[in-house]
């Protein structure tokens, strides 16, 4: 077999990789799926992780974790009372369910893994009734019942792992 070279008008542009519009379009939306399909893939892998998690291993998790110990102030010993008759419901998930100030300077309430309940100073003067309070505390009771601090945790850990392991490879 015998090499003919080519002339180098015919193979000038083959390297430069000229795509059209169509083509880099296309290129594009594959990326743009293959991501969302991988952020999707991987949230639903932190979904399982935080709806097949004991409740001993949150309570243990809550341990670990830098937060506010409950607070033994007067500020919550009315709330105390109001959380202890919402938690004597025996169907609620067997966390150590407690109450601790939240320093912020806005009225607001967070639930913490492992049964915890954060109510800010703000909070309790601006919900003076047993049954304002009562609403508070129950609505992040069922953050804990649904398991959403996990499940939004589980997600951001999921991925969290995904995107540093790719900045390392």
């Amino acid at each position: 077999m015998k090499y003919i070279p080519k002339p180098l008008v015919e193979t000038a542009d083959i390297s430069r990789g000229k795509t059209s519009l169509k083509s880099f379009l296309q290129s594009a939306v594959s990326v743009v799926l293959v991501l969302a399909a991988l952020y999707f893939v991987l949230g639903l892998l932190g979904e399982l992780l935080a709806r097949t998690l004991p409740d001993r291993w949150e309570r243990k998790l809550s341990r670990a974790l830098p937060i506010a110990s409950p607070s033994g102030t007067n500020d919550l010993q009315h709330v105390q009372t109001i959380l202890a008759k919402l938690t004597a419901d025996s169907s609620l998930r067997q966390l150590d369910y407690q109450l601790f100030l939240l320093e912020l300077d806005a009225p607001n309430a967070v639930a913490v893994p492992g049964g915890g309940i954060g109510l800010t100073p703000e909070l309790l003067a601006s919900v003076r009734s047993e049954t304002g309070l009562a609403f508070v505390i129950a609505h992040e009771l069922g953050h804990h019942q649904h398991r959403h601090i996990l499940r939004g945790l589980g997600r951001r850990l999921i991925l969290g792992l995904a995107a540093d392991r790719k900045s390392v490879v």
